[in-house]
């Protein structure tokens, strides 16, 4: 499902993430973009978060934030807000968002005021 809505969407996926995961900058805008649109379901959004969470894991932190930080207010906070609950580390929002700012500072910063 998430290679079909993806694809709908104008991105490969496999070959994107594959690309992002080298660290590709326009990859890894193609796939921030798709963060939190209209075209995955719920389901496809969630395996999509996911891949994030491995991207933010595997490139770092500062790499991962440093790209991030490039997008709109509102992919920013799409991508973060997704991220938050799929690391969630505690109970409730607050302890949530606290626990990643904690771990990834960096783009947990790239959504502060």
């Amino acid at each position: 499902m998430l290679l079909q809505q993806s694809r709908a969407a104008g991105v490969d996926y496999i070959p994107t993430l594959r690309a992002a995961d080298h660290g590709d900058d326009a990859a890894l805008k193609s796939l921030f973009e798709l963060t939190g649109s209209s075209h995955f379901t719920t389901d496809a959004e969630q395996c999509h978060i996911e891949a994030l969470a491995e991207l933010l894991n595997r490139l770092g932190d500062r790499e991962f934030s440093i790209a991030l930080s490039a997008e709109s207010a509102e992919i920013r906070r799409a991508v973060v807000n997704g991220l938050v609950i799929e690391l969630d580390n505690g109970p409730g929002a607050d302890a949530s968002r606290a626990a990643f700012a904690e771990k990834y500072p960096y783009t947990a910063a790239t959504i502060s005021p």
